[in-house]
């Protein structure tokens, strides 16, 4: 169920957009970079250990539906995180990978089970079924042209370059390449690339789930939006698009828990 946002309605695009550049950087990407160099990923690490950059792309291949909360994949001190769990069993170590084949890996991802009883080795999204060995295999495969293009991108198309690197290992797509180019690009400032120029991959955070529950809220007058709102809430984000996600965090820690007296929206 989408809660109707009590507030919308007396909130107009540049208030929006104004409220969504400021959390998104004081709650939204800052913390979440903090969270992570706390688990061993920063941007120096990132860039110079193709070991580390592996086990980095990997966890976020699971960090979606069903593996929610997000701390379900990348709490180290939680033995029984999906990082725990895969380093556990030496299936982050780049080199394992890549000499044994891709039926052995799904074997042991068979045997791999972390919190709320979730396997590792797959998932059924939609009438298909994504298959994390050969996830693991192909990210393996493309670490080296990620890791150079990640040491070289300094503008808009470079993005796209990578983008499009990252969005082509099987079982990622465009949002997921999109949320690792936030973390890596927009919230490390590898490459230091100006904001206003990630606007080429911003686009698909709408597929996100929070974020498409907000893109509906937003729009739908039942749920306190009205149409063409979004557009206009966007086109006031061209110095900062990627703040549009902060309407993941919204959801996720006001919307869906009815926290709307807590919102400062």
């Amino acid at each position: 169920m989408i809660r109707k946002c009590p507030k919308l309605q007396r909130r107009t695009a540049d208030h929006i957009a104004a409220f969504l550049i400021k959390k998104y950087n004081e709650e939204g990407i800052t913390k979440t970079i903090e969270y992570f160099n706390q688990q061993g990923f920063t941007a120096k690490s990132l860039i110079n250990n193709r070991n580390n950059l592996f086990r980095f792309l990997v966890l976020i291949a699971y960090d979606r539906r069903p593996f929610n909360p997000y701390e379900i994949v990348w709490d180290r001190s939680d033995p029984k995180s999906v990082f725990s769990v895969l380093d556990d069993k030496g299936l982050l170590n780049l080199n394992k990978i890549e000499k044994i084949s891709e039926r052995v890996l799904d074997g042991k991802l068979k045997r791999c089970i972390v919190r709320k009883n979730l396997h590792l080795h797959d998932i059924r999204k939609s009438g298909r079924c994504i298959r994390f060995a050969r996830m693991f295999k192909q990210v393996a495969s493309k670490v080296d042209d990620i890791m150079f293009h990640l040491s070289n991108v300094k503008s808009g198309s470079d993005v796209e370059k990578l983008h499009q690197e990252i969005d082509s290992i099987y079982g990622f797509g465009p949002t997921i390449a999109s949320k690792t180019i936030m973390y890596l690009i927009r919230g490390m400032k590898i490459g230091d690339v100006p904001t206003s120029e990630l606007n080429v991959i911003a686009k698909h955070f709408r597929g996100e789930w929070h974020n498409s529950r907000w893109g509906r809220r937003i729009e739908d007058p039942p749920l306190g939006g009205r149409k063409g709102l979004l557009q206009e809430v966007e086109e006031r984000l061209k110095d900062d698009p990627m703040a549009i996600d902060f309407f993941f965090y919204l959801d996720r820690n006001y919307c869906s828990k009815g926290r709307c007296n807590d919102c400062s929206l």
